[in-house]
């Protein structure tokens, strides 16, 4: 089975989502966000407005960042971007960025991953979209198998030998409700249903809800490169949803925050795990030398992490295991 679908962005102005609904569009892709900083101009008007169809619906963040490092930074800028929202199609790393290509197969897979995977900690069903050049020449899709596929091959039909979930087929389909191009998009996955049943996205996982924890007891945390609201609460409350309560427990005026700042955590400590953020030059064994005393107990750390090799990238955040 297949469902026909659309992806848009500030380019396509204002849409007319119900005339969308109504043209028999049963997916959308929205672009939220790009770079560290950028928003598109439409993303909250359309997820406004698309709120009263019946067309589902994901987003994307169009990515610029030329290190592993800065690829965390832009994917924690995308979840504060998407967090007021709700999906049930996947959100999305949008790779198109023509410098990137220079940068070689190895520091572009890590780049992929250290954003694929900060997004998926978060607990959103991620994907990767990149067109059929990079797929096969650029990309490694054996390191990055976990992730779906969006590929992009405009044409009749697609080439790509691997395994792909959605697949924009053109750039100038016209659908009503829309002025000028959109692009055009099939998927091949039941999307909503396949999230709501892994849990993901805020649909719930059908397990038991961390605690709440004791409002008398906290412990303090010191905010890292990288770090935003959404990923701490997401880490020590079990939802990144619960952020209000850090803003409110720290007297902040804003959601901002910045390495070296000392934030109040509700709870105790001794009920979260340790964790720790992979830095450059880093490896399982050293990992497991510094916090567990033998670097030969780093099997510990893979399993608690479900890590499906011992790689490892900077960025990426590790629970570390009781000594």
């Amino acid at each position: 089975m297949s469902y026909k679908g659309i992806d848009v962005s500030f380019y396509q102005g204002d849409i007319d989502w119900t005339r969308v609904a109504e043209s028999g569009i049963e997916f959308a892709m929205i672009r939220a966000s790009y770079g560290s900083d950028g928003v598109d101009p439409q993303f909250a008007n359309n997820m406004q407005n698309i709120e009263s169809t019946p067309i589902a619906r994901g987003a994307y963040h169009f990515c610029y960042a030329l290190s592993p490092e800065e690829a965390v930074i832009e994917a924690n800028h995308f979840l504060n971007t998407v967090s007021p929202y709700k999906f049930n199609y996947p959100l999305v790393l949008d790779l198109e960025y023509e410098p990137l290509l220079s940068l070689g197969r190895e520091t572009l897979n890590n780049i992929a991953l250290s954003f694929c995977d900060t997004v998926e900690r978060a607990g959103y069903y991620t994907m990767i979209y990149a067109n059929l050049n990079w797929l096969v020449n650029y990309l490694d899709m054996d390191v990055l198998n976990r992730f779906d596929v969006w590929l992009a091959q405009w044409g009749p039909k697609p080439t790509f030998s691997g395994n792909f979930g959605i697949w924009q087929y053109s750039s100038t389909g016209t659908v009503n409700g829309i002025n000028g191009d959109v692009d055009m998009d099939i998927s091949y996955n039941d999307y909503p249903t396949i999230i709501k049943n892994k849990g993901l996205n805020g649909s719930g996982d059908g397990t038991t809800p961390p605690p709440t924890p004791d409002p008398s007891e906290t412990f303090n945390y010191t905010v890292v490169s990288g770090d935003n609201l959404w990923n701490i609460s997401q880490r020590f409350l079990g939802s990144g949803s619960r952020y209000p309560e850090i803003v409110s427990l720290n007297g902040l005026t804003s959601t901002e925050i910045y390495p070296g700042q000392v934030l109040k955590i509700p709870g105790s400590q001794s009920e979260n795990p340790r964790f720790y953020t992979v830095v450059s030059g880093d490896n399982l064994w050293n990992i497991a030398q510094r916090f567990l005393g033998s670097g030969s107990r780093y099997p510990e750390i893979v399993s608690l992490n479900s890590l499906n090799s011992s790689t490892i990238y900077p960025g990426q955040i590790l629970k570390i295991p009781e000594q």
